[in-house]
């Protein structure tokens, strides 16, 4: 999921004249050993970098040819959401962050928003965005990754016993917190 988003806003912003683009999570890092290691990946495995300069302080990648900017910071202060306005919002890990969080962060976004994460349990994407006009919802799992190592399908597929383990990570289903003593349950009006 975040591989094939980075992917996108590295196109967006290489095709697109001064867009900002914010990628964020919880903390800063978590983003820096998740989505901003893949971003750099990207870049390096693919030769793109030669297309981007990167201020190392401010943690922000600039497309030479458009002037669009990526930029990564982490949600370690709440409060940095109520900050600076962008075009396009990636936020990796949703489930980690409150809703009132994304509240702040989807009205200073003119443009979309990505949201990717495990579906471990339900959050307030299941609440507040899916279904809701103007959204799109997709599962993606494993088997949707063209280059996916054949060492680690092999770890994921050899977890299909274990029903809520391979409910998320297998399938990409919404699964139960670990410990539950009654399961399957719902809250109802």
């Amino acid at each position: 999921k975040t591989f094939s988003i980075l992917q996108k806003l590295i196109s967006i912003a290489e095709q697109s004249n001064k867009i900002l683009i914010t990628v964020t999570s919880d903390t800063f890092p978590a983003l820096r050993l998740g989505a901003m290691r893949d971003f750099q990946n990207i870049l390096f495995e693919t030769g793109h970098w030669i297309y981007f300069d990167e201020n190392k302080t401010t943690s922000t990648w600039t497309c030479k040819i458009t002037g669009s900017k990526i930029e990564f910071w982490g949600l370690d202060e709440p409060l940095k959401a109520r900050g600076p306005a962008r075009h396009i919002l990636f936020v990796n890990e949703a489930n980690r962050i409150k809703y009132e969080v994304y509240k702040q962060l989807k009205m200073r976004t003119s443009e979309f928003i990505f949201l990717d994460y495990n579906p471990s349990s339900k959050f307030w994407v299941h609440n507040e965005i899916i279904g809701k006009s103007n959204t799109s919802f997709e599962i993606l799992t494993y088997l949707d990754n063209e280059e996916i190592p054949p060492a680690i399908k092999a770890d994921i597929e050899s977890h299909d016993r274990n029903s809520n383990w391979w409910k998320v990570y297998g399938l990409g289903q919404i699964g139960e917190l670990e410990g539950n003593i009654f399961k399957g349950w719902e809250f109802v009006d």
